[in-house]
């Protein structure tokens, strides 16, 4: 059977070859046709391999530059084959060409259109059938699971200025993406009840993918939909749960850190991370890094423990794990005191933490008298300690902290501690933390939120992209308006005079054009130096551009006056000075061989001419001949130790 002849091996070798435009679109036009059904037609029988569309969407893309095919009409079979080739091998093959394509040519934007067509017509069609499969190639998933996190910013060096609403950029790419894996999901869980079996170990690695790329707050609408779905759902909280067990390891710190912050009720997560935490890293991440290795910023640290606390009593009806963490917050509270790495902040946050712990414990959960113990021993150890602080925050934190626990173990007036502090907004603020757990938490109602605390509703509804963005705006806008306030004036440290100048450096030109006009500006010294540094990189990526503005690129190096911080440039000027001569032999030795002798140069700069000669001379011979006063010196071809 392999001796026969196969019907789509003449359309290939057509497009291999210089051929006519006519043949080239027969040949496209025959290869079309075998997908008119899955057997060949001169070949009953024999299936038609996908490879076969694989090789001709390569050699299709080869020819893109050639002007034998319409644009449109080129796109247009390009599309066509696209839905008959493999998406992971298409993907690699446009990632591919994308490298080796120059900028600003006809080549780029096809390849550009093109993978804007697969992401939105190819890619929905590919994460429908990897929810179908039972197994899964975790080799070529991880890869593509790589790739396609960060395709925006693959695309982003090649993307114009007026692409604003292109779904390449970052932000709409992900939401296209969160949407897509929003319609797998759909489409697993009618699959499992009709008890057909899925997979979700793509979209858990995709989403792993790009929490670890940085952009939590993008994926999470998706997530907040899926465990708002699980309240009256069990297939949906059934496939939340799968869907968390494939995301990898890593990611969880900065998920669930998202998820609290965005969540109403914390008892929900467990829609997502199960009533069970089997998963070692996820009891690691919840209960020890989120509360003794980070530090978070008000009012988000707040949000952050209630809602945790709230999952843990969710756990089960004793609550063990909430009292366990509990527990070991007092004996942190109690033993890092007067530590060198014990920060005011981290004093804050655990004091925090504390007061809402205790409050969940005082109103919805009762203490034994064991438990009670320990935590009282713990209490007074770290109000001794906080009480001969020279620091007022921290006094007080003491005495809030043994006020509260010693209230909750020992209700009467008589017996329970009591100080005398001023009843300022930070007191009234830190005791309202004692109402968080007001409500029952452990039957799934909502805890009390503290009246002073802010909430934020356009991260909660799901898939609400835009008011989230809004209530963004509208948070950094109050705070801008809060900080205009004269009622409590307090000097500004200026800082020094380094650190500004490294905030107002621009970045390195990514075009030839740009890094001349910035070494123009004499009176900017910064972007001078910047775009000094960047010359070599760009004479190397932009040859072309080389030849017309030789020249001039000439003339500002060879007057540039290397003091001051300009002095770090020596180096790349001499660098830029050696790739223009040689990549514009004719011009450069032209300019060169006039300014060796002339009289506005230093010794340094003469020497320096010459030594850049020195690197092709054979090259700078043939059009140099007749310039006597720059090749009659015996030295050319040494380079002098300037």
């Amino acid at each position: 059977m392999s001796l026969l002849p196969k019907p789509w091996l003449a359309p290939l070798n057509v497009l291999a070859r210089q051929s006519s435009t006519e043949e080239i679109t027969r040949a496209i036009s025959d290869i079309l046709n075998l997908s008119s059904s899955s057997e060949s037609k001169s070949l009953p029988g024999i299936p038609v391999p996908v490879a076969v569309y694989d090789r001709a969407f390569i050699l299709l893309l080869e020819r893109v530059d050639a002007t034998w095919m319409d644009e449109s009409v080129l796109l247009t079979r390009c599309e066509d084959l696209m839905r008959l080739c493999d998406p992971v091998e298409i993907f690699f093959t446009l990632l591919d060409i994308l490298k080796k394509c120059r900028t600003e040519t006809a080549q780029l934007d096809i390849i550009m259109r093109l993978i804007s067509h697969y992401v939105n017509c190819c890619l929905d069609v590919y994460l429908m059938e990897t929810s179908n499969a039972t197994t899964v190639d975790v080799e070529t998933t991880e890869e593509f699971v790589q790739c396609l996190a960060s395709l925006p910013d693959r695309v982003a060096p090649f993307l114009k200025e007026n692409d604003t609403k292109s779904v390449l950029l970052r932000s709409s790419f992900i939401r296209h993406l969160s949407g897509i894996i929003h319609q797998g999901l759909c489409h697993a869980h009618d699959r499992v009840k009709s008890s057909k079996d899925t997979s979700l170990t793509f979209f858990g690695r995709l989403i792993g993918k790009i929490v670890a790329n940085g952009q939590c707050d993008l994926i999470l609408p998706l997530l907040l939909k899926l465990i708002n779905d699980g309240d009256n759902d069990f297939v949906w909280r059934r496939i939340a749960q799968q869907l968390f067990r494939n995301i990898p390891a890593r990611s969880y710190e900065s998920l669930l850190l998202g998820l609290l912050c965005a969540l109403e009720d914390g008892g929900q997560l467990t829609h997502l991370v199960g009533c069970k935490m089997d998963d070692p890293q996820v009891e690691l991440v919840l209960t020890k890094r989120l509360i003794f290795n980070r530090i978070l910023p008000s009012p988000k640290d707040v949000t952050v423990y209630r809602n945790l606390f709230g999952f843990l009593c969710a756990l089960d009806d004793e609550a063990s794990k909430f009292k366990e963490v509990a527990e070991g917050l007092l004996e942190s509270w109690a033993t890092v005191y007067g530590q060198s790495y014990m920060a005011i902040e981290y004093e804050m946050s655990l004091t925090k933490a504390i007061l809402i712990a205790v409050g969940i414990l005082r109103t919805c959960i009762p203490v034994e008298l064991s438990f009670g113990q320990k935590l009282l021993k713990f209490t007074l150890r770290g109000v001794e300690k906080r009480l001969s602080s020279t620091d007022g925050k921290v006094r007080l934190n003491g005495m809030l902290v043994g006020e509260a626990v010693t209230r909750m173990i020992q209700p009467s007036p008589d017996n329970f501690l009591k100080f005398d502090y001023a009843e300022d907004n930070e007191t009234i603020s830190l005791k309202q933390l004692l109402e968080c757990g007001a409500s029952d938490s452990i039957n799934g109602s909502t805890l009390k939120r503290p009246q002073w605390e802010k909430t934020k509703t356009g991260l909660v509804e799901p898939l609400s992209f835009e008011r989230a963005d809004a209530a963004g705006k509208a948070q950094v806008s109050a705070e801008v308006e809060e900080l205009d306030s004269d009622d409590d004036l307090v000097p500004y440290s200026i800082p020094p005079e380094s650190s500004v100048r490294t905030k107002t450096t621009i970045g390195q030109p990514k075009y030839l054009q740009d890094c001349y006009e910035g070494l123009c500006k004499r009176d900017d010294v910064v972007r001078r130096l910047v775009c000094l540094k960047a010359l070599p990189g760009l004479l190397t990526r932009q040859p072309d551009l080389v030849q017309h503005m030789a020249v001039d690129l000439l003339k500002i190096l060879l007057g540039m006056e290397l003091e001051g911080s300009l002095r770090e440039g020596r180096a790349d000027r001499y660098a830029s000075l050696v790739a223009i001569t040689m990549q514009s032999p004719k011009d450069a030795g032209s300019f060169l061989g006039g300014e060796v002798i002339a009289r506005n140069y230093g010794i340094g700069v003469r020497l320096e001419i010459l030594s850049v000669g020195s690197h092709r001379p054979r090259d700078v011979i043939a059009w140099g001949r007749g310039k006597r006063s720059f090749f009659n010196f015996r030295f050319f071809a040494q380079r002098p130790n300037v």
